[in-house]
């Protein structure tokens, strides 16, 4: 049975609330039982306005189920991408980790003497890295011109 199915059967049923009752059993005019369907009655007699709550659960989980799957989805999808993007930043960091070493050691003795006697890990603009220190700069071009 499909939850469509039994809406539509609730939906086509008479309203409720729904009642159990006695039936007597007369043969002729004497009285010989009464049938009482205990709980099945009171099942069926529940029925009417149990099923029209149970359909409403029902929809208002799958619906929510719908909106969180969608949800982690887009949570999925999201550290999928930042995931890429962190690897691409790994790689990018290694990368410029290995450039800044090979930049160091073609850094000039002159300019690494500056550095050292400013206590600074800086060079000078004549290194291949440049950070535009400008006292290593001024030291740098006055022992040039005195040469």
């Amino acid at each position: 049975m499909s939850i469509e199915e039994i809406k539509a059967r609730e939906q086509a049923a008479t309203p409720g609330p729904w009642e159990d009752a006695v039936t007597d059993v007369w043969l002729g005019d004497r009285h010989i039982a009464e049938v009482y369907a205990g709980l099945d009655a009171d099942f069926i007699a529940h029925a009417r306005t149990d099923i029209p709550e149970l359909i409403a659960e029902v929809e208002w989980l799958t619906a929510e189920n719908a909106t969180l799957k969608a949800a982690k989805d887009e949570i999925n999808r999201y550290n999928i991408d930042c995931t890429n993007q962190c690897d691409k930043l790994l790689i990018e960091n290694a990368t410029l980790k290995k450039a800044l070493e090979a930049e160091k050691k073609d850094c000039c003795e002159l300019c690494k003497n500056i550095a050292v006697g400013h206590g600074v890990d800086t060079f000078c603009s004549h290194c291949p890295k440049q950070h535009g220190v400008q006292q290593a700069q001024q030291t740098h071009e006055t022992q040039e011109a005195e040469k």
